[in-house]
């Protein structure tokens, strides 16, 4: 009960400033007669991250407090910090590139594709198409993570690759994606066009190593991604929108569940990558 009242409270706070930042917006607005200026964009885009955290917040209701409050913070991320528990799930790093993540299955394009692996000389563990993940069995994964990869996906593919991560994920089994956010890209272009990995970057991907497989074909914001995941059958009550890892203002991470887990315990698990996220982040 206290913790819903907190809930309540915290956005509260977030609604006052927000009306704060749309009163100082109007005031611009009336006063504007040429081209918007950069602080008007900057104070825009400042209150559409208010909007964002709010709706963060009201994801998770009652965890929320807990998250701020908690201070036994290894009991509150223990799924992910314990190795006992984290460690034998079945995880695969689908398109992982030049990561190579311990514990997971890493998966990349095959050699006539590319991939951005073999162009680092990183290892992977297995080679596939995203659209065609025969190397996986029906309903055998716990987790999937995908970063930065699914905007590299033709859109003509998608349909098949959705398809293949519902087949393959085990029911109630976690799907992480990370993606540039097409509206923060736009923002942080009209506020400096020079500073393209957070601007062009985000629409066309990184050029620089002059391969296919690196440009995207798409681009999403949090809603479009979470739209699509739902047209193709993802539950609403399992699907969550949280910070991104590292870019946070240019990028945006979906959190969704296969059908299989109830709401709460789905909430819990995404709450803990934001525990673990921010514990890394600040070495707590």
């Amino acid at each position: 009960m206290k913790n819903g009242i907190f809930t309540r409270f915290f956005v509260k706070c977030l609604n006052c400033f927000g009306y704060i930042i749309n009163h100082i917006i109007n005031r611009l607005n009336n006063k504007l007669h040429n081209a918007p200026s950069k602080r008007w964009y900057l104070i825009t885009i400042t209150h559409l991250y208010i909007e964002n955290l709010k709706k963060i917040c009201l994801q998770f209701d009652e965890l929320v407090p807990n998250l701020i409050l908690n201070i036994n913070v290894d009991e509150a991320s223990r799924r992910v910090r314990d190795k006992k528990l984290w460690e034998p799930l079945k995880k695969a790093h689908l398109g992982c590139g030049d990561v190579y993540l311990k514990s997971y299955i890493n998966v990349d394009m095959p050699l006539e594709g590319n991939a951005m692996s073999d162009y680092h000389g990183i290892k992977v563990d297995k080679r596939a198409y995203l659209h065609d993940l025969n190397i996986f069995q029906d309903s055998s994964l716990d987790v999937i993570e995908m970063y930065h990869v699914f905007e590299h996906i033709q859109p003509w593919k998608i349909n098949e690759t959705i398809h293949e991560i519902l087949r393959i994920l085990k029911p109630g089994g976690e799907l992480v994606l990370e993606c540039p956010d097409i509206f923060k890209c736009s923002i942080n272009y009209i506020i400096d066009p020079f500073y393209d990995k957070i601007s062009t970057m985000g629409f066309y991907g990184d050029q620089k190593y002059e391969l296919e497989s690196n440009m995207h074909y798409a681009g999403y914001s949090p809603e479009t991604l979470i739209k699509l995941f739902l047209d193709y059958g993802f539950n609403k009550s399992l699907v969550f929108t949280i910070p991104s890892r590292r870019w946070q203002h240019r990028d945006f991470r979906i959190v969704a569940y296969k059908d299989g887990i109830n709401s709460e315990l789905a909430k819990k698990h995404t709450m803990e990558r934001v525990i673990i996220d921010t514990v890394n982040m600040y070495q707590l």
